[in-house]
């Protein structure tokens, strides 16, 4: 394996250069959509991102963090053969699963624009937000398999990085040009930005495991990759529930603009974790693989010691939301999405654990605890769209808001909790907690 200063040194320059550029971008993308489309069809636009996110989860059917464990545990010399047949047997799965999923969206996405968001204008583009989420699924399985091998460069760039700068480059160039931007237009174009991403990507991976070993010898079975992937499947579904069910209560209870005002301000909030997303794009293959080697403490050290680091910022970024949500909402977004500068700050309060806890979801994931995990998220989920439920009823987006952050720092303190009884260890960042040194063993 790559020295751990080495990898933790390259792998976070990219991280860190690919996340801040993701970020950045997806924001510009943001920007010219609300000052492009209206604020009705802008609802549009988020429940249709979000409808594509959740069949593109179903599509990756929990096999992306099964490949990246796998991948990461036999990435090396005198398991050639066992690595080609997870690669090979996990891209056959997966395009199955992707492809089952495609005709269950475009069955599906119909009754519930529908019957639940009670949108014809959604259901008109139903075959183009299908497309999108097959296509998220093979890009999003395809980033984790180069983190695997430890290819943090490519994870970035075929991971979104470089669908987003097609993406920004094209909608830019029609904002400048003045011309009419429509729902299906800017879902087309994000279409074939991914679509030309995912082209190299899968051309690149297959220049990869050309060269690998072929054998009968200690082959992975389907079953093995199945019974893997499944808890990840119910624990990344039960996660999108939690993190994303709001929007679709919005859009069942109340109208397409305040499913815009909120939208826009619950992509604010991915800022405030991108520290902590730099991190989990480098440290799950040193996870599977320290646990293997039963080198917990150093584990430990490793996982406190980037969690320290990845703190500080969020905290800042965390604090200037909350204090200056206002403003913010109003330079970023416009005038109107003002409104949503309390939606922002109550959901920025729920960020708080998240960024304090560190990699404890990837811990559970990456030492075999995928069970566990799924029971903590199922319970959140639940907790989350009752809540939900109650008070969206009650006081509108605020306490819809404020049911999500509520259930959310209850799920990080859970999985932080138990962790610590499952693995021995502590994942949290501490003000006095600094380990240099992990940066220097090999």
């Amino acid at each position: 394996m790559t020295g751990v200063k080495e990898y933790l040194l390259r792998g976070s320059s990219w991280a860190l250069f690919g996340k801040f550029a993701t970020v950045f971008l997806n924001l510009l993308l943001m920007s010219v959509l609300t000052r492009t489309l209206p604020p009705a069809e802008m609802g549009l636009y988020f429940l249709a991102f979000n409808l594509a996110t959740f069949f593109s989860i179903i599509g990756r059917g929990g096999l992306e963090n099964t490949l990246l464990r796998f991948i990461a545990q036999t990435n090396e010399p005198s398991q050639s053969a066992r690595l080609k047949s997870v690669l090979i047997k996990g891209s056959i799965l997966s395009l199955a699963v992707i492809l089952l999923t495609l005709f269950i969206a475009i069955i599906s996405i119909p009754w519930l624009s529908n019957n639940l968001f009670h949108s014809e204008r959604l259901a008109s583009i139903t075959y183009l937000i299908a497309i999108w989420s097959a296509l998220l699924a093979i890009q999003f399985v395809t980033g984790e398999v180069f983190r695997g091998f430890q290819e943090i460069k490519k994870a970035i760039w075929f991971g979104g990085l470089l669908a987003a700068i097609i993406s920004v480059i094209l909608l830019s160039l029609g904002y400048w040009l003045d011309l009419s931007l429509f729902l299906s237009t800017a879902v087309t174009v994000l279409i074939v930005a991914i679509v030309i991403s995912n082209s190299l990507a899968l051309f690149s991976l297959f220049q990869k495991t050309k060269p690998l070993e072929q054998s009968n010898a200690n082959l992975i079975s389907y079953k093995e990759l199945i019974n893997h992937s499944w808890p990840l499947l119910i624990n990344a579904l039960t996660l999108f529930l939690l993190s994303q069910s709001d929007l679709w209560l919005l859009g069942t209870f109340a109208s397409e603009k305040e499913v815009a005002i909120y939208g826009a301000a619950s992509r604010l909030v991915l800022l405030t974790a991108m520290s902590l997303a730099i991190v989990n794009a480098v440290v799950p293959p040193l996870i599977a693989r320290m646990h293997i080697q039963n080198d917990m403490p150093h584990l430990e050290n490793l996982l406190r010691t980037v969690a320290t680091l990845a703190a500080i910022p969020a905290l800042i970024v965390l604090a200037l939301f909350i204090f200056f949500s206002e403003p913010i909402m109003t330079i970023i977004y416009g005038e109107y999405y003002q409104a949503g500068s309390t939606v922002l700050l109550i959901l920025c309060i729920g960020q708080i654990a998240n960024v304090l806890v560190g990699s404890c979801g990837y811990t559970l994931i990456m030492t075999g605890h995928r069970n566990t995990m799924m029971v903590i998220s199922l319970i959140s989920a639940l907790v989350a769209i009752t809540l939900g439920i109650v008070l969206v009823h009650f006081y509108g987006v605020i306490g819809l808001a404020g049911a999500y952050a509520f259930a959310l720092t209850s799920q990080q303190i859970a999985m932080w909790l138990v962790v610590r009884l499952k693995c021995g260890i502590w994942t949290h960042a501490g003000i006095n907690f600094f380990q240099p040194s992990i940066f220097f063993k090999k």
